[in-house]
């Protein structure tokens, strides 16, 4: 598990933001990431809490303050000009500032609307295998993975690792291009200080919970076979952008 994050902090992506092309090609991909991080708040929302009707009080109330205060960020945090977006939003903002190719996750949230399954889109909007791989993963976890499975993947694979890798993006793009890509630079720092200081020690705390007895040991084995998993995805995943970015060049 460490050695797979230390990977990740140290894989070679960051070295290449060494241009503007770079940066686009980056967020070409990197986008169907943010987009399937709510797929995951999403799935632990309706398993760990009360969504449907009649209203009950159900399940931990500390889960609950947890993922209804991560789901205000992410689905209408502060925009950093008086207003208010989803994460989603403000990267897609952030990739029309940098002119950064939009039309891949266009395509597959139309498709989605009009009725296509995820992978059917996620096929169709013509990305490479290892970024199709990483979504598809998330979208098995969210679908019939366990509390503390969905719990890892959720901590383990994003809130405690984003803040890492972001430091090593925003410190390229500070270095590289100094004043410029505002947008992607704030939604970087957003997720840099929120899930470092707030939303990364706060999902330990649930996952640590989830593996509570019964079936303890079971469940830290799955929650931590689940980490790996991600992991390995996500170096996947960085891997994919990497050769992206050097096809820019």
């Amino acid at each position: 598990m460490l050695a797979l994050r230390r990977r990740l902090i140290a894989h070679p992506l960051y070295a290449s933001l060494d241009s503007a092309e770079a940066l686009r090609a980056f967020q070409r991909l990197h986008v169907f990431a943010v987009w399937d991080f709510q797929t995951l708040l999403l799935a632990l929302r309706r398993r760990l809490t009360r969504t449907g009707l009649p209203w009950l009080p159900e399940g931990d109330p500390g889960i609950r303050r947890l993922l209804n205060e991560i789901a205000v960020a992410e689905e209408s945090d502060e925009d950093g000009r008086g207003g208010h977006l989803s994460h989603f939003e403000l990267y897609r903002e952030a990739m029309r500032q940098s002119r950064a190719d939009g039309i891949p996750i266009d395509r597959f949230l139309t498709d989605l609307r009009r009725g296509r399954t995820v992978p059917a889109a996620l096929k169709a909007c013509g990305i490479p295998k290892e970024v199709r791989d990483f979504v598809g993963l998330t979208w098995r976890i969210a679908r019939s993975g366990k509390p503390h499975q969905l719990a890892a993947a959720f901590t383990i694979g994003r809130e405690e690792l984003v803040p890492d890798l972001f430091r090593q993006v925003v410190g390229r793009i500070a270095r590289r291009h100094p004043g410029r890509f505002a947008r992607f630079v704030y939604y970087l720092d957003r997720h840099i200080e929120i899930d470092g200081h707030e939303h990364g020690p706060a999902s330990r705390r649930m996952l640590d919970l989830l593996c509570q007895p019964p079936g303890s040991a079971l469940k830290r084995r799955e929650a931590l076979e689940t980490g790996r998993e991600v992991l390995r995805s996500r170096l996947g995943l960085w891997n994919a952008i990497l050769q992206e970015m050097r096809a820019s060049r």
